[in-house]
């Protein structure tokens, strides 16, 4: 089953059948019903009431295998594929049958194979929906076959339709062979389209990991460059905080205001560094540190971004007003 798609597990592929069967089961009882109650149609309901309850049986115990099987996928994951495959199979026989107490031939619900040839498609590669395919032919074929040479009865739609199908030998060989033209085309055009799928996903998984090993090596080349920054960096603040301190000397104001601005600068680029540092180290981890975060201290630091600056401004257009006032 290497030609699944796999973006999801098989085994949610499998669940995916189950509840399409529990809708079959439903839409099941309520056509018998309303086609013996209100249509008037002459059908043997006990039996499709008894196959309905039979199928409801069998869809709760493959749920409930499928759920043990989920628990333990590893164990199981290359069964599942063939699960899948038996699924398929067993819902061709039991539509096969519910067609035989309901018209067989004469019944238009033949056209729910092609459904189901469209979900194998999709599900399983070409050689094996082929396969379902010659497995659907084969069970309406040889219901056919048996029902006209009378080995099994022929449960006739009375009431919704006149046909008597095995009068007309040519009938009989046309709806056949447009039922197994229908079959084989539709699986032809749904593995063409699903391999494309499949081939493109390939693809794009190959470049997404192509692109995870560059972002990875992108990411240690930041990692190692801003470790190198920061040690630079420390080593400019630690020389201004000297300077800045007067412990080498004493400093005039302009001298002072200058180192200040550029300590605070230093100390604004040394916090940047370790910032991205962690950032960094936690893309290549994948682990996230939580820390506190200061609403005040963040509001603080951003005035005092811009107040310095608000203030040469200020002494500037002072300046500028009381010139022109001149």
């Amino acid at each position: 089953m290497e030609y699944l798609l796999q973006s999801t597990s098989l085994t949610r592929r499998a669940f995916w059948l189950v509840g399409l069967r529990w809708l079959a089961i439903i839409a099941l009882a309520a056509a018998t019903y309303v086609a013996s109650q209100w249509l008037g149609v002459g059908l043997p309901v006990k039996r499709l009431y008894t196959i309905t309850a039979l199928l409801l049986v069998y869809n709760a115990v493959l749920y409930g295998f499928l759920s043990f099987i989920r628990v333990q996928e590893r164990y199981w994951q290359h069964s599942i594929g063939v699960v899948i495959s038996c699924q398929i199979s067993s819902d061709l026989m039991i539509l096969a049958t519910i067609l035989h107490y309901s018209g067989g031939i004469e019944n238009p619900f033949l056209s729910f194979f092609v459904f189901h040839m469209i979900i194998t498609s999709i599900l399983c590669s070409r050689f094996q929906s082929y396969c379902q395919a010659t497995l659907a032919v084969l069970l309406l074929g040889g219901i056919v076959w048996l029902e006209a040479i009378g080995k099994i009865p022929h449960y006739s739609l009375t009431g919704f339709t006149q046909i008597v199908p095995y009068q007309s030998h040519t009938y009989v060989v046309g709806v056949l062979s447009v039922f197994a033209m229908t079959l084989y085309l539709v699986v032809y055009m749904t593995t063409s389209i699903a391999q494309q799928l499949r081939h493109q996903q390939q693809d794009l998984t190959l470049m997404n990991q192509d692109l995870e090993e560059k972002d990875e090596i992108k990411n240690q080349y930041v990692l190692r460059v801003t470790h190198d920054i920061k040690g630079h960096l420390g080593a400019i603040e630690s020389c201004l905080g000297l300077v800045f301190d007067e412990t080498v000397g004493v400093l005039n104001d302009q001298q002072k205001d200058l180192t200040g601005r550029a300590f605070r600068r230093t100390n604004k680029c040394l916090e940047f560094v370790l910032a991205l540092l962690k950032i960094t180290r936690m893309k290549l981890t994948g682990q996230i540190e939580v820390t506190c975060f200061s609403l005040r201290t963040c509001i603080a630091n951003a005035i005092g971004a811009v107040e310095r600056r608000a203030q040469n401004k200020g002494r500037v257009k002072n300046n500028l007003d009381i010139s022109a006032s001149r």
